[in-house]
């Protein structure tokens, strides 16, 4: 298969799956619809799927880290959780309402499957200048999905459901088929060595901190500002285009200058949103607020996944999104519960009590994106430009490229022409230890322990043959 064609399964496979998870089990409107026509309470099932899906993401990444599990049994995991997914839509929309619970369960651990397998795959596919745009796209085919379960909802019926839900899956598994089993660069081991981006400043534990905080706001908006916005008589599908048209313009803005500006984007947007929400009239919160909210949405979501392939360039991938996403699941966790407390409790506006809780954590997660900010590590790992290449740079003798492989000699040209470190990484989709690792075997092969000397060995074939410059 192509580099071309596997990047587009990446991107399909996890559009085609979201958009089964959004318009079913996570709080869909699927879910919602079976809800009215047979029953049950759809908060109660919402709620099993988060705790099931966070615990399996948290644990499983945590396994798959550790290196327990071969590749091959990764992907047949993968597998089983699609096969997962199909039983538990089956059993939603045909088995009794009181037994809801169980088949989100079952929902939850086979996403967490799936997507960690997945995550692994996009992180190496696809080039790191790439990697906004892409991810928008994915999460666009995703919400295009959802739109259409909102509309289809009134005719569906249960079989209609069903039979929706179970095409989506079909589809992520025929995107699915074809990509390799171990992706480049995933040892399935996280050692004490394997730190890397963040691990020096600090930055994963804020980072982590901005996530939580940040989807608390979330499972607010879930359980008390959609349903709130829902009672204006408007086309409900029509919200879902706020936040589609800011992700293609959050994925060309994160490749060309950089991830952070999203999370910005993202806090402010929020915070003005659920500021706002309780000064204005109705009908301006459901055009201003949800417009805002829907952009806060889209930048926070493109930052956040895109963001854990970058960190995961460096420390093993199954941790990376295990950790992450497991963080932002439960965040929306705390987010729903924190609403159930709020309606029985408060004593004014419903709206304005969320107002207040949504701006209370985004002071937390204004906090994390302080530090996330100033993070050196981080600013280091998002090189999206590949500059160009100096004007006429040397080049190893033929005889002493010979010494070198392919790559490596790709390498060494690169570093001829004075492209720094982290550009080659982009250039050659490179994790930043990989790179270390052919620059010293390149040094070693030669003679050499720096650029300097490799450029005056380009220029006169002399440093090589220095013992005292050798590695």
């Amino acid at each position: 298969m192509s580099r071309r064609a596997e990047s587009a399964r990446v991107v399909l496979g996890i559009g085609f799956f979201f958009g089964w998870l959004l318009s079913f089990p996570l709080y869909g409107p699927f879910l919602a619809g079976l809800e009215a026509l047979r029953g049950g309470v759809a908060a109660s099932a919402g709620k099993a799927f988060t705790v099931s899906h966070a615990g399996a993401l948290f644990t499983l990444g945590l396994w798959f880290s550790r290196g327990g599990i071969s590749s091959r049994a990764i992907h047949v995991l993968s597998r089983a959780g699609l096969a997962g997914s199909v039983a538990a839509t089956l059993a939603l929309c045909y088995g009794p309402p009181r037994l809801w619970m169980y088949p989100q369960v079952v929902a939850g651990v086979s996403a967490a499957a799936y997507v960690l397998w997945w995550g692994p795959r996009f992180r190496s596919t696809i080039p790191v200048s790439h990697r906004g745009r892409m991810m928008a796209i994915g999460m666009i085919v995703a919400n295009v999905f959802y739109a259409l379960a909102v509309l289809a909802l009134p005719i569906a019926g249960v079989h209609g459901i069903a039979l929706a839900n179970l095409a989506l899956l079909a589809l992520a598994l025929w995107a699915s088929e074809g990509l390799t089993q171990q992706p480049a660069g995933v040892t399935g081991r996280s050692t004490a060595a394997d730190k890397g981006i963040g691990a020096r400043d600090g930055v994963i534990p804020w980072f982590g901190v901005m996530v939580l905080a940040f989807c608390v706001v979330g499972g607010l908006y879930y359980e008390v500002a959609l349903p709130y916005f829902n009672q204006v008589p408007f086309d409900k599908s029509l919200q879902a285009l706020p936040y589609i048209a800011a992700l293609g313009l959050a994925g060309r803005y994160a490749d060309s200058r950089g991830r952070k500006p999203l999370a910005v984007v993202a806090v402010l947007a929020m915070g003005v949103s659920y500021a706002l929400a309780p000064m204005v009239p109705p009908l301006a919160r459901y055009f201003g607020s949800l417009f805002l909210i829907n952009v806060a949405f889209a930048a926070f979501d493109l930052f956040l996944w895109v963001s854990l392939a970058d960190l995961s360039d460096s420390r093993d991938p199954y941790w990376m999104y295990g950790w992450g996403l497991g963080l932002n699941v439960t965040g929306i966790l705390l987010g729903s519960l924190l609403s159930a407390w709020l309606l029985p409790h408060t004593g004014t506006d419903i709206i304005v009590a969320c107002a207040l809780t949504a701006v209370t954590a985004l002071f937390l997660a204004t906090y994390g994106l302080i530090r996330v900010l100033g993070a050196e590590s981080l600013r280091a790992s998002y090189p999206l430009h590949q500059p160009r290449l100096s004007t006429p740079g040397v080049s190893l003798p033929p005889d002493v490229a010979a010494r070198l492989t392919p790559r490596e000699r790709e390498i060494a040209q690169l570093m001829l022409h004075a492209v720094p470190n982290s550009a080659i990484e982009v250039r050659l989709n490179l994790a930043p230890g990989t790179l270390k690792t052919h620059i010293a075997h390149i040094y070693q092969k030669l003679g050499v322990n720096s650029r300097q000397r490799l450029t005056l060995l380009a220029l006169n074939g002399e440093a090589g043959r220095d013992p005292a410059c050798r590695a």
